[in-house]
């Protein structure tokens, strides 16, 4: 797939409209890729909704496929020329329908036809944007798979951590006890070990604590969100059953696990450690001056690679004695 995308066309043109004000549709020419002699463009509907034109022409128009709930699709003549444009109507989804939109200039940009397009992409994101629009994304299901292996391993290893999981909540970490903490990503099962890191604290070590990165590698497999929750339950003592589903709900997932949840599978091999720490391949407020970021930056996200960090690789069961002992190994 051609990648033409550096960034989200959508913010750029939301973030000109604070800075200079105005109101009203805004356009932006898509210069690299030419349909029939005119360029795509990127569209900030007046109502702030982000949107993809294609050039087409009026058979075209008559054929405009269905979109969804959320993805609104139709023929319109603007200039006395004839478009296709896709628009979405939800925020929320925004990430997802700018990979839509690289998956129909791409198809264009080789000679496809637009509506075919399209349809093909739509074809290709549909079951996603379904999900989205039912409220449950691939994040969030890989999300909490990678923390339910994590509860289960230390449910196996009689660290009772249900009272301890706090990453449903809302907390900076997934897990907390008093001076540990651990934060848990999901991991590609090959390739590159890579993760997102969502913030400036998520990597930074509790006061007077020690922070570990619990990595979970998932490859596509058989297991659900349900197989887990259902071991993990057998795993969970009486008592803290219902501290157990109020995590979950939390989640946004109920009990019994809707289908929705089910709907994909992975394989989880085995969990990984690294201690971090001073050194380890992050950006924290201590290394920004006056531990702030710039005036006018926000929502700071980046990625680490962990083959910049195997000299903090640590042996999972220190990881177990860490917590037992409340103290840090070596």
């Amino acid at each position: 797939m051609v990648d033409f995308l550096t960034g989200s066309p959508w913010r750029d043109m939301r973030m000109h409209l604070r800075l200079h004000g105005g109101g009203g549709m805004r356009v932006q020419t898509i210069s690299d890729v030419v349909v029939a002699g005119r360029n795509p463009e990127w569209i900030l509907s007046a109502q702030g909704n982000a949107a993809l034109a294609v050039p087409a022409n009026r058979d075209e128009i008559e054929r405009t496929p269905r979109g969804s709930k959320r993805i609104f699709i139709a023929g319109e003549f603007r200039d006395g020329r004839p478009w296709i444009r896709v628009e979405c109507s939800d925020r929320e989804l925004e990430d997802v329908f700018l990979r839509f939109c690289e998956s129909v200039l791409s198809g264009v940009a080789n000679g496809m036809a637009p509506g075919l397009a399209i349809s093909q992409a739509l074809m290709q994101f549909r079951l996603l944007f379904e999900m989205l629009e039912a409220g449950i994304d691939r994040e969030r299901v890989i999300g909490l798979m990678g923390e339910l292996v994590v509860l289960e391993w230390l449910l196996e290893n009689n660290l009772n951590p249900v009272l301890h999981w706090r990453g449903p909540f809302g907390e900076t970490h997934d897990f907390l006890w008093s001076s540990v903490h651990l934060e848990v990503k999901a991991l590609p099962g090959s390739g590159p070990q890579r993760f997102r890191v969502a913030n400036l604290q998520q990597l930074q070590e509790p006061d007077n604590g020690h922070l570990f990165l619990i990595g979970v590698p998932l490859t596509p497999g058989s297991e659900t969100i349900g197989d887990l929750v259902s071991r993990v339950y057998r795993l969970t003592p009486p008592a803290h059953v219902e501290e157990l589903e109020r995590a979950l709900l939390s989640a946004g997932c109920s009990v019994p696990v809707p289908e929705q949840w089910n709907s994909m599978g992975f394989s989880p091999g085995a969990v990984g450690a690294w201690r971090v720490k001073a050194g380890f391949p992050r950006i924290v407020p201590e290394l920004l001056v006056n531990g702030v970021v710039p005036e006018g930056v926000s929502d700071v996200r980046y990625t680490v690679s962990l083959e910049a960090a195997e000299t903090f690789r640590v042996p999972r069961e220190d990881v177990l004695e860490v917590i037992r002992s409340g103290v840090s190994g070596s």
